[in-house]
């Protein structure tokens, strides 16, 4: 039922003024640790009715985070802001905690909304995760993506 709600979150924003992610503040060290340009070094789908495939060598574009809080990727673009990862953000993922405190939200991904937890360190960011639903006729079954990047 989780999932269903958040695939709402732009439309409860967009109409009534429900709050989004916090909007990224580049003189921060994590704004300024989370702009620029992220290349994708694995990329994996899940299917709902169990397996998955690898897909890091179809995916050669680069994800651009601008400090202005707009993200772009290939031919899509959208607005990003970060937040705090809550426990219902790890029970959707279907992962266990494993460290990360804060993740990144991408709306307009996919025609929809994307998330996933940043890997911090030494006050910087690492890594960060694209994790979305995909379905037919994109995939040919319905799963979840996950995109990991990095510098």
């Amino acid at each position: 039922m989780f999932d269903k709600l958040f695939c709402l979150l732009p439309i409860c924003m967009f109409f009534f003024g429900c709050p989004g992610p916090d909007p990224v503040d580049p003189t921060t060290t994590l704004g300024k640790g989370v702009t620029g340009q992220w290349r994708v070094l694995s990329a994996r789908i899940y299917y709902d009715q169990g397996g998955g495939g690898d897909l890091s060598n179809t995916i050669t574009h680069k994800l651009e985070l601008s400090s202005s809080g707009t993200w772009s990727f290939s031919t899509s673009s959208g607005s990003f802001g970060l937040s705090s990862i809550a426990d219902d953000d790890w029970k959707r993922w279907d992962v266990n905690s494993y460290g990360p405190v804060r993740k990144i939200v991408l709306q307009g991904w996919n025609a929809s909304s994307a998330d996933g937890p940043l890997e911090e360190s030494n006050g910087s960011v690492d890594y960060l995760w694209v994790i979305y639903r995909a379905e037919p006729p994109t995939v040919s079954n319905p799963g979840t993506i996950w995109l990991k990047f990095g510098r």
